[in-house]
């Protein structure tokens, strides 16, 4: 099969190692040929996690439940709690910790200014809405991934 390509103006082939076009056609071909047993899974993957739902959220409403009573009740946060109903037992670890940063001035003082520079991150979006382009410009840097690729149709014209 030859590879067509549709609304492309021009194709580089920019060296003699690079992929050719017959190699992209060849796996094409080949992704279409395993797409049909894919598509099987998925459709079972799906039905399988919509089957699994109602106990994963039964879990998060037990969870909840044995935080809620074991905070009621003054359990100790770090001891592990073992309840018991009919059927099962529920066995609960600790509880989880969650640190946050109070003062992001006070983490650059106290980590130096050149450590903190190193490891502090800051969320794209947030510099979208705070920057102009210009400066967005002179501050980021951008590169290209992989482009996504689904699978089409051949036109029956083709």
């Amino acid at each position: 099969m030859a590879l067509k390509f549709i609304n492309v103006v021009k194709v580089v082939q920019v060296n003699a190692s690079a992929t050719t076009p017959q190699d992209i056609a060849d796996h094409i071909d080949h992704c279409e040929t395993l797409r049909a047993k894919a598509e099987a899974a998925r459709a079972k993957i799906k039905k399988l996690q919509a089957e699994v739902t109602p106990y994963s959220e039964a879990m998060a409403k037990l969870a909840t439940m044995i935080t809620q009573h074991t905070d009621a009740t003054g359990i100790d946060k770090l001891q592990e709690v073992t309840l018991f109903g009919e059927k099962a037992g529920a066995k609960a670890g600790k509880k989880t910790l969650t640190r946050t940063v109070t003062s992001q001035k006070l983490a650059r003082k106290l980590l130096t200014e050149a450590v903190y520079d190193q490891t502090a991150t800051i969320a794209l979006k947030v510099l979208d809405q705070y920057l102009t382009q210009a400066e967005k410009e002179t501050l980021l840097t951008e590169s290209y991934g992989d482009r996504g690729v689904t699978l089409v149709p051949k036109p029956k014209n083709g």
